[in-house]
């Protein structure tokens, strides 16, 4: 697993910090900075406060929407950082194992 640099989005004395879905904080994974895991806002069953991790992927979307604002599509969802990391992880394995599928 690769060391993550976490920004913080939404600092702890902000008043959406506890509202359900609000990015948290953010980092980029990997050395070729495709994906970001992105930690939000959630609540468990007895209704205490939590974090759930999504990734977003750049390559859904092109220079000119990042221009306009557009942020990348969510790809992946998961309740623990570990998961979030491993499919990083994973998905950086099947590119480094079949290099062809670089220029597909």
């Amino acid at each position: 697993m690769s060391a993550l640099k976490w920004r913080v989005v939404t600092h702890s004395r902000d008043n959406k910090f506890m509202v359900k879905g609000t990015e948290l904080n953010n980092a980029v994974y990997g050395g070729l900075s495709r994906f970001q895991i992105c930690e939000h806002r959630s609540y468990d069953a007895d209704n205490n406060a939590d974090r759930r991790y999504v990734i977003r992927d750049a390559e859904t979307v092109t220079d000119a929407d990042v221009r306009s604002g557009k942020r990348p599509d969510v790809v992946a969802g998961f309740d623990t950082l570990d998961a979030a990391m491993e499919f990083c992880d994973g998905f950086a394995s099947m590119w480094q194992s079949e290099p062809e599928l670089w220029n597909a």
